[in-house]
């Protein structure tokens, strides 16, 4: 099969197991993988985007401050159990990256809202939010999050959560 890639066997596996119709192959092989793949841009985009996710410059990036600018997002209806908790447990995850397994991704994400409690009114906080309308909450964050600006030197923040802030500091 020469310079095949994995990807490539499976897709000629399929479509020999769905008795060479493209219908069949379409049907129960590209649409289900599509929509995989979509469900899983959808959940790491929300785990890396919100208002206040805060984006670091080189010269201001350090492990710990980059790793507490992600958010844990509970789903709900039994999806954080069927995805083993890499939703409402993916603060862990940054930080400790795949040594820990999932299994274990819900006592680490109670640690680690314990060590982060001092931080809690800062952009290093514990960052967490029930997502029971997911869907919608990508759609208007795909529309809302458009650019980062200089929140300050080295530090990026979405342009809403930079006006906002300064909104908020104005009136008050």
């Amino acid at each position: 099969m020469g310079g095949m890639t994995q990807f490539g066997r499976q897709k000629k596996t399929a479509y020999a197991l769905l008795g060479y119709s493209v219908y069949n192959w379409f049907k129960y092989y590209y649409i289900p993988i599509s929509f995989q793949g979509f469900v899983l841009f959808m959940v790491t985009y929300l785990q890396h985007r919100d208002v206040d996710i805060e984006a670091y410059e080189p010269e201001e990036w350090q492990f710990v401050r980059g790793q507490t600018q992600t958010i844990d997002r509970k789903y709900g209806f039994g999806l954080d159990t069927l995805m083993h908790h890499f939703t409402d447990g993916h603060v862990a995850h940054h930080f400790f990256f795949t040594k820990i397994p999932h299994y274990h991704l819900m006592d680490a994400t109670e640690g680690i809202k314990k060590v982060l409690k001092p931080y809690e009114n800062t952009p290093y906080g514990y960052k967490s939010d029930s997502n029971y309308d997911f869907f919608f909450k990508f759609l208007h964050y795909r529309a809302k999050l458009d650019y980062l600006i200089n929140k300050s030197k080295g530090v990026l923040q979405h342009r809403v959560g930079v006006e906002g802030e300064r909104a908020a500091r104005k009136n008050y």
